[in-house]
């Protein structure tokens, strides 16, 4: 099988599955000729050609007298199975015909002798397509098979017939045949353990049958719950040959009906998706069973076909701390698996699944970023590996670095002082990483509630003057570069006095001069 490294919410997977024993040729000449060779020799000429029932076909052209094109197999097939050739071709009613155009399958043995009648069937000649079927068992002593068409035109005439959708299956038995082959699709959760399984193929057990096509699905509800369900077994014949397998995955809805089950393009039935596909996501493709498989078997043109989902929009968001933002959007659509955020660079730098959303909305927080500083951020809904595009761009900035004491400092102790200057250090400085602005105010009170109109310091060392004696408070509110406020701080009481103590004990001087300076018992 195949994991997706990204789960998809949404998807479809088909593949197709040959189901039986032998050969499983399919001719429909959009490449190339596909071995298909003039009979006799050299007699036609061989092209692939537009106007065929699907798209290219195969065109002969002969020149009249014996004419036919064939193709030879030479192994992949077993005596006593049978065969089924379905063939459509486009011939023009080209003159007298001595032996009238036929389609036919033709066994031959190792030296080449025609063994037994070949079985045939006469092509309608009137220049417009038409299917023939042919069956029958293969006889002893084939070596080879030939499929193809002959004629014999009583003239030198050149016409062009037309060969495609060409299907030649050999076969046992299949119906008797224990294969357990299909496609299954899984839901696996982050640790590998497996949520979900959706199946279809063979399957022999009951309520299954070895006869029929069944559909089915695994899910994981607790106990009593948790098994396998097989609400479509028996759902088509089995027949040899090759068929498409598809399951479909719509959008979660808990309706009940979300996952279509199709057998060579025609529906046969619907199921459940269990909310882990949705949670957890489709993240592997296998082929086979759940189980070992019990015999050989094919597999081709598997393919998963899914879309991007449509963009979301993106709402306010919003700063949750100095190193996170939050990015709030609004889901625009129903088969995304999850969203993201990326920077300028496309980087992914958060990312939610569908399940962390309330309603439509969804929050993605951004974290390890840097205190006061503007992001600017787009985000995308994802479906796997396919991207909505982006929405349109938002900005914010992370909140400031709350003042403390650490980062606002004096140089000054608090207390008594008898100088009427204070000088106070935003450490850091104005910048990201710390903060934009403080609004302070310088009062004489030790509470303060901040209006909003106070003055701004936004660079540089905050000086302030004590007016007259009296004990003062430096009330500061930190901003980031967004206006946004993020936490307060009062520094203080710093005592001003201008007069000195009337008990000094002792008087400092300096080379005789009086300094003001002095010590007091009080």
């Amino acid at each position: 099988g195949h994991q997706f490294d990204i789960p998809f919410g949404t998807a479809k997977f088909e593949s197709w599955f040959f189901d039986g024993t032998g050969l499983g040729y399919i001719g429909d000449f959009e490449d190339s000729t596909e071995g298909w060779v003039s009979y006799p020799d050299a007699y036609g000429t061989l092209v692939t050609a537009a106007g065929g029932q699907t798209g290219k076909c195969l065109a002969i052209t002969d020149a009249g007298w014996t004419g036919g094109s064939y193709k030879e197999f030479t192994s992949g097939f077993a005596v006593g199975e049978t065969y089924t050739l379905k063939i459509s071709e486009k011939c023009p009613n080209a003159g007298t015909w001595g032996t009238a155009p036929y389609v036919f399958v033709r066994f031959l043995n190792s030296t080449g002798g025609i063994i037994g009648t070949e079985n045939k069937k006469a092509i309608t000649t009137d220049n417009a397509w038409h299917a023939y079927t042919l069956t029958g068992t293969i006889p002893a002593g084939t070596a080879k098979i030939w499929i193809g068409q002959y004629m014999y035109l009583n003239a030198t005439s050149t016409y062009t017939y037309y060969v495609d959708n060409v299907s030649f299956v050999t076969s046992t038995d299949v119906k008797a045949l224990s294969s357990r082959q299909g496609l299954q699709v899984r839901c696996r959760d982050a640790n590998g353990g497996v949520r979900a399984i959706y199946y279809l193929g063979t399957y022999s057990p009951s309520p299954g049958s070895l006869a029929s096509y069944s559909g089915g699905y695994y899910k994981v509800c607790g106990a009593g719950c948790t098994a396998w369900y097989w609400p479509l077994a028996s759902c088509k014949e089995r027949t040899p040959g090759w068929h498409k397998f598809t399951i479909d995955f719509k959008p979660y809805t808990g309706a009940g009906n979300e996952v279509e089950y199709l057998i060579d393009g025609v529906s046969v039935g619907k199921v459940e998706r269990t909310l882990d596909t949705q949670t957890y996501g489709l993240n592997m493709v296998a082929y086979g069973f759940h189980y070992r498989v019990l015999t050989p078997g094919w597999f081709d043109d598997c393919a998963m076909y899914a879309a991007a989902p449509v963009a979301p929009t993106m709402g306010t968001p919003t700063a949750l701390s100095t190193t996170s933002i939050r990015w709030n959007i609004t889901d625009k659509s129903n088969n995304e698996f999850g969203f993201k955020v990326l920077n300028a660079a496309q980087a992914i730098v958060a990312s939610a699944p569908v399940s962390n959303g309330t309603g439509k909305a969804v929050a993605l927080d951004e974290t390890g970023l840097v205190p006061n500083t503007a992001y600017t951020r787009t985000a995308k809904a994802f479906n796997g590996s396919l991207d909505s595009s982006p929405t349109a761009a938002a900005t914010k900035w992370t909140l400031s670095v709350p003042p403390s004491t650490s980062n606002v400092t004096c140089d000054k102790s608090t207390g008594l002082s008898t100088q009427d200057t204070f000088t106070f250090t935003a450490v850091g400085g104005f910048k990201s990483g710390t903060l934009a602005k403080y609004l302070y105010a310088w009062t004489k009170t030790a509470t303060y509630t901040f209006t909003g109109s106070e003055a701004v310091w936004d660079s540089g060392d905050l000086i302030l003057k004590a007016a007259d004696s009296g004990s003062y408070y430096l009330h500061v509110k930190g901003y980031n570069g967004e206006n946004v406020a993020n936490g307060t701080l009062k520094l203080g009481p710093y005592t001003y006095t201008s007069e000195p103590p009337t008990n000094p004990t002792s008087v400092v001087e300096t080379h005789g001069v009086q300094k003001e300076t002095w010590q007091s018992n009080v």
